[in-house]
Protein backbone atom coordinates (compact mmCIF):
# COMPACT_ATOMS: atom_id res chain seq x y z
CA UNK A 1 0.00 0.00 0.00
CA UNK A 2 1.58 3.30 -0.98
CA UNK A 3 2.26 5.71 1.88
CA UNK A 4 2.07 9.47 1.52
CA UNK A 5 5.26 11.35 0.72
CA UNK A 6 7.58 12.54 3.46
CA UNK A 7 7.90 16.29 3.91
CA UNK A 8 11.20 16.16 1.96
CA UNK A 9 12.83 13.71 -0.43
CA UNK A 10 15.79 12.36 1.52
CA UNK A 11 18.51 9.73 1.40
CA UNK A 12 21.15 8.51 3.90
CA UNK A 13 18.61 9.17 6.69
CA UNK A 14 17.51 6.87 9.48
CA UNK A 15 14.12 5.30 10.15
CA UNK A 16 13.51 3.78 13.58
CA UNK A 17 10.40 1.94 14.79
CA UNK A 18 9.43 3.30 18.19
CA UNK A 19 7.98 1.15 20.96
CA UNK A 20 4.40 2.39 20.53
CA UNK A 21 4.24 2.07 16.72
CA UNK A 22 5.32 5.33 15.00
CA UNK A 23 8.48 5.50 12.89
CA UNK A 24 11.05 8.22 13.55
CA UNK A 25 12.60 9.50 10.29
CA UNK A 26 15.61 11.68 11.03
CA UNK A 27 18.20 13.66 9.11
CA UNK A 28 19.44 12.67 5.72
CA UNK A 29 20.73 14.18 2.56
CA UNK A 30 18.35 16.39 0.61
CA UNK A 31 18.74 17.73 -2.92
CA UNK A 32 20.46 20.83 -1.52
CA UNK A 33 22.54 19.26 1.28
CA UNK A 34 22.13 17.66 4.68
CA UNK A 35 19.19 18.31 6.99
CA UNK A 36 18.45 18.31 10.69
CA UNK A 37 14.76 17.77 9.91
CA UNK A 38 12.79 14.96 11.49
CA UNK A 39 9.28 13.59 11.26
CA UNK A 40 7.11 10.77 12.58
CA UNK A 41 5.22 8.33 10.40
CA UNK A 42 1.97 7.29 12.08
CA UNK A 43 0.99 3.84 10.74
CA UNK A 44 -2.57 4.14 12.12
CA UNK A 45 -3.32 7.32 10.19
CA UNK A 46 -0.83 6.83 7.34
CA UNK A 47 0.52 10.38 7.82
CA UNK A 48 3.90 11.96 8.37
CA UNK A 49 3.91 14.51 11.19
CA UNK A 50 6.60 17.18 11.58
CA UNK A 51 8.91 17.18 14.59
CA UNK A 52 11.23 19.82 16.00
CA UNK A 53 14.63 19.82 14.30
CA UNK A 54 17.49 17.70 15.56
CA UNK A 55 20.28 19.58 17.29
CA UNK A 56 22.71 18.74 14.48
CA UNK A 57 22.41 18.51 10.71
CA UNK A 58 23.47 14.97 9.79
CA UNK A 59 23.29 12.11 7.31
CA UNK A 60 24.88 8.63 7.15
CA UNK A 61 24.40 8.34 10.92
CA UNK A 62 22.95 5.54 13.04
CA UNK A 63 19.72 5.58 15.05
CA UNK A 64 19.29 2.94 17.75
CA UNK A 65 16.13 2.30 19.80
CA UNK A 66 17.09 2.03 23.47
CA UNK A 67 15.22 -0.12 26.03
CA UNK A 68 13.78 3.04 27.63
CA UNK A 69 12.10 3.99 24.33
CA UNK A 70 14.48 6.81 23.44
CA UNK A 71 16.51 6.76 20.22
CA UNK A 72 20.28 7.32 20.16
CA UNK A 73 21.31 9.19 16.99
CA UNK A 74 25.09 9.09 16.56
CA UNK A 75 27.76 10.37 14.20
CA UNK A 76 27.32 10.78 10.46
CA UNK A 77 28.27 13.64 8.20
CA UNK A 78 27.31 17.24 8.83
CA UNK A 79 27.64 19.87 6.14
CA UNK A 80 29.77 18.72 3.23
CA UNK A 81 32.12 15.96 4.31
CA UNK A 82 32.50 17.02 7.94
CA UNK A 83 32.54 13.83 9.99
CA UNK A 84 30.62 14.19 13.25
CA UNK A 85 31.38 12.98 16.76
CA UNK A 86 28.16 14.39 18.21
CA UNK A 87 25.21 12.33 19.38
CA UNK A 88 21.70 13.13 20.50
CA UNK A 89 18.68 11.42 21.98
CA UNK A 90 15.12 11.59 20.71
CA UNK A 91 12.49 11.24 23.43
CA UNK A 92 9.14 10.17 21.95
CA UNK A 93 7.31 11.15 25.15
CA UNK A 94 8.23 14.82 24.65
CA UNK A 95 9.13 14.77 20.91
CA UNK A 96 12.41 16.49 21.74
CA UNK A 97 16.08 16.03 20.86
CA UNK A 98 18.76 16.49 23.55
CA UNK A 99 22.53 16.15 23.50
CA UNK A 100 23.99 12.73 24.24
CA UNK A 101 27.59 13.80 24.41
CA UNK A 102 30.34 12.92 21.96
CA UNK A 103 31.57 9.73 20.42
CA UNK A 104 35.17 8.75 21.11
CA UNK A 105 35.85 9.02 17.36
CA UNK A 106 34.10 11.08 14.70
CA UNK A 107 32.55 8.57 12.26
CA UNK A 108 30.02 8.13 9.47
CA UNK A 109 28.88 5.03 7.57
CA UNK A 110 29.35 3.03 10.78
CA UNK A 111 27.08 0.46 12.43
CA UNK A 112 25.34 0.41 15.79
CA UNK A 113 23.89 -2.58 17.63
CA UNK A 114 21.93 -2.67 20.88
CA UNK A 115 23.56 -5.17 23.23
CA UNK A 116 21.70 -7.41 25.68
CA UNK A 117 23.00 -5.29 28.59
CA UNK A 118 21.36 -2.16 27.14
CA UNK A 119 24.59 -0.58 25.90
CA UNK A 120 25.07 0.30 22.23
CA UNK A 121 28.06 -0.97 20.24
CA UNK A 122 29.23 1.48 17.56
CA UNK A 123 31.86 0.17 15.16
CA UNK A 124 33.83 1.09 12.05
CA UNK A 125 32.89 3.66 9.46
CA UNK A 126 34.80 6.56 7.99
CA UNK A 127 36.60 9.12 10.09
CA UNK A 128 37.94 12.53 9.03
CA UNK A 129 39.87 12.68 5.75
CA UNK A 130 38.21 9.46 4.51
CA UNK A 131 40.13 7.38 7.03
CA UNK A 132 38.58 3.91 7.37
CA UNK A 133 38.06 2.91 11.00
CA UNK A 134 38.40 -0.43 12.77
CA UNK A 135 37.76 1.12 16.17
CA UNK A 136 34.64 0.50 18.22
CA UNK A 137 33.03 2.13 21.22
CA UNK A 138 30.17 1.62 23.64
CA UNK A 139 27.39 4.02 24.61
CA UNK A 140 26.06 3.54 28.15
CA UNK A 141 22.55 5.06 28.49
CA UNK A 142 22.52 5.46 32.30
CA UNK A 143 25.76 7.48 32.27
CA UNK A 144 25.20 9.07 28.83
CA UNK A 145 28.88 8.37 28.04
CA UNK A 146 30.84 6.79 25.18
CA UNK A 147 33.93 4.70 25.90
CA UNK A 148 36.38 2.79 23.68
CA UNK A 149 36.16 -0.98 23.39
CA UNK A 150 37.97 -3.63 21.34
CA UNK A 151 38.54 -2.93 17.64
CA UNK A 152 37.40 -4.94 14.65
CA UNK A 153 40.09 -6.97 12.88
CA UNK A 154 39.49 -5.03 9.64
CA UNK A 155 38.70 -1.34 9.09
CA UNK A 156 35.48 -0.97 7.09
CA UNK A 157 32.39 1.08 6.29
CA UNK A 158 28.97 0.30 4.78
CA UNK A 159 28.92 -2.96 6.74
CA UNK A 160 26.13 -4.49 8.83
CA UNK A 161 25.93 -5.63 12.45
CA UNK A 162 23.50 -8.15 13.90
CA UNK A 163 23.20 -9.19 17.54
CA UNK A 164 23.18 -12.97 17.79
CA UNK A 165 21.01 -14.95 20.23
CA UNK A 166 24.01 -15.59 22.49
CA UNK A 167 24.68 -11.82 22.78
CA UNK A 168 27.66 -11.59 20.44
CA UNK A 169 27.52 -9.18 17.49
CA UNK A 170 28.25 -10.40 13.96
CA UNK A 171 29.76 -7.69 11.74
CA UNK A 172 29.91 -8.57 8.05
CA UNK A 173 30.61 -7.01 4.68
CA UNK A 174 31.45 -3.45 3.87
CA UNK A 175 34.52 -2.11 2.15
CA UNK A 176 37.80 -0.51 3.17
CA UNK A 177 39.12 1.43 0.21
CA UNK A 178 37.84 4.12 -2.14
CA UNK A 179 40.90 4.58 -4.30
CA UNK A 180 43.60 2.56 -5.96
CA UNK A 181 47.00 2.66 -4.26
Amino acid sequence: IPAPAMSHKRSAHSATALLDGPILVAGGFLEKGSTNGAELYEPDTGRFLPLPAMLTTRHSHTATLLPNGKVLIAGGYGEGTTTLSTAELFDPKTNTFTSAGSLVAARAGHVAALLSNGKVLIAGGLGPDWHFLSSAELYDPPTDKFSPTGSMTVARESHVAVRLLDGRVLIVGGHRDRRED
